[in-house]
């Protein structure tokens, strides 16, 4: 990556409100992981798949531990999702599991989808900003 796509992603983070970071963050998830099940399914690159799936676990590590699992009503459920997730995601790693990347990207992309809609809807002003 050049200089000057690190300063515009530098700059983008610091200019984003934390939902769109969320949903930011649930981007590049899921796109390491398809990173990594296009390494493992076509070209069998372990190092490729590898470092997708510890950028992966990762941005699940800062989605859980930004998470306020008592500020809503299913944060607890989905603390445990991001526990369940990175276990996944290790396993994937050791095993070079394909099967078990796609489980998570099954589960993660709703959710992108979801956290996007509802960012998207925040913007447009339908929807006020829980405070």
């Amino acid at each position: 990556m050049t200089d000057t796509a690190v300063a515009y992603r530098s700059r983008a983070a610091e200019t984003s409100s934390g939902p769109q970071l969320v949903v930011a963050l649930y981007e590049r998830l899921t796109a390491d992981l398809h990173v990594a099940l296009d390494a493992l399914d076509d070209r069998r690159d372990l190092y490729v798949a590898s470092e997708a799936l510890v950028h992966a676990q990762q941005i699940i590590l800062v989605l859980r531990t930004s998470l306020d699992p008592e500020g809503f009503r299913a944060g607890r459920d989905l603390l445990e999702l991001y526990a369940y997730l990175e276990r996944e995601l290790i396993r994937a790693n050791l095993a070079k599991d394909p099967e078990a990347v796609r489980g998570c990207l099954e589960v993660l992309e709703p959710l992108r989808a979801a956290w996007a809609g509802a960012v998207e809807q925040v913007e447009r002003g339908l929807v006020p900003l829980a405070g």
